[in-house]
């Protein structure tokens, strides 16, 4: 039985309903680039990853951390941030620009830095995109 409570209420419920299905705006940044590919490497040629790899001898010059970020909605920064035994190292500021950007920075390889590492690849906000480990050996 159909009363008019009922239908107060039904009616009430359907004024409410929609307002439930619309975009909340949030004034906090939201990440807005997409990080397509990263790779530790030996080095960057032409812009391109070379000798992609995950335990580098001390005896290398450096390592290199490339990302390569797609769609790129504005010009924005990003940080590759090294640590060494989970303690923060450097932390590098790159640029970003639309539509796809790709960037790089390196760590330069001491006898000292042996031992275990991982690069964090971060937006502006804090936003962590991706944790690539590796470890410098004798």
């Amino acid at each position: 039985m159909f009363t008019r409570a009922c239908a107060t209420l039904f009616l009430s419920m359907s004024l409410i309903v929609p307002l439930l299905a619309l975009p909340v705006h949030s004034s906090e940044k939201q990440p807005t680039d997409t990080l397509r590919r990263a790779v530790l490497c030996e080095g960057v040629q032409d812009g391109q990853p070379v000798n992609q790899t995950v335990v580098f001898s001390a005896s290398r010059y450096a390592v290199f951390c490339w990302s390569d970020f797609e769609p790129v909605h504005r010009n924005d920064v990003i940080f590759h941030e090294w640590y060494r035994k989970g303690q923060l190292v450097s932390r590098i500021k790159l640029a970003v620009h639309p539509p796809r950007w790709s960037v790089y920075s390196s760590l330069r390889i001491r006898q000292a830095d042996v031992g275990p590492w991982h690069v964090a690849i971060v937006d502006a906000g804090g936003h962590v995109f991706q944790t690539l480990r590796f470890s410098i050996t004798e």
